[in-house]
């Protein structure tokens, strides 16, 4: 899910968010991440058991810390 998307469907008016959905944007965005990156890993590992790590830590290397 997108940034934008989840925007909207959090923050209901539109306007403005509560800290609590807020945080079940954040949440919902950051596990959408993790799982598009292990599967990221998966795949690599699952190609070339030699190349796999170093596509793995480049996975968690493209994200940005919060």
């Amino acid at each position: 899910m997108k940034a934008d998307e989840l925007w909207v469907k959090y923050s209901g008016n539109g306007y403005s968010v509560s800290k609590s959905d807020f945080l079940a944007a954040i949440e919902e965005y950051g596990q959408a991440v993790r799982d598009r990156d292990a599967e990221i890993c998966e795949f690599a590992l699952s190609v070339d058991r030699h190349a796999g790590p170093n596509d793995c830590a480049a996975a968690i290397s493209r994200e940005p810390l919060l």
